[in-house]
């Protein structure tokens, strides 16, 4: 329903070094236009193994569809993929707060 919404992301990824850009928000569905960005870091720690957590507030309407899209860019070629070590699991939430 058409409303005010907290949405949250976590990432958590592994092949994350080499001043990789890491982007998290909330799309269009479908390839569209970002709704609102909720991560925006880059790594400088060389760190292979990194999780990453936003949040934000933000009106949604009812009758369009929404997908939520992490993106990296920069780095030295790696390929990110999905990490679960410690059973901490890329995941999003979606709490309609109005």
């Amino acid at each position: 329903s058409t409303g005010v919404y907290r949405v949250s992301l976590n990432l958590h990824f592994f092949d994350l070094f080499g001043d990789i850009d890491i982007l998290g928000g909330l799309y269009l569905a479908g390839g569209g236009a970002a709704v609102t960005g909720i991560i925006d870091q880059k790594d400088v720690t060389g760190n292979n193994d990194q999780n990453f957590f936003g949040q934000t507030v933000v009106e949604l309407q009812a009758t369009t569809a929404y997908e939520f899209r992490a993106e990296f860019a920069g780095g030295g070629g790696q390929s990110p993929f999905p990490a679960g070590t410690n059973m901490l699991y890329p995941s999003f939430e979606i709490h309609k707060v109005a």
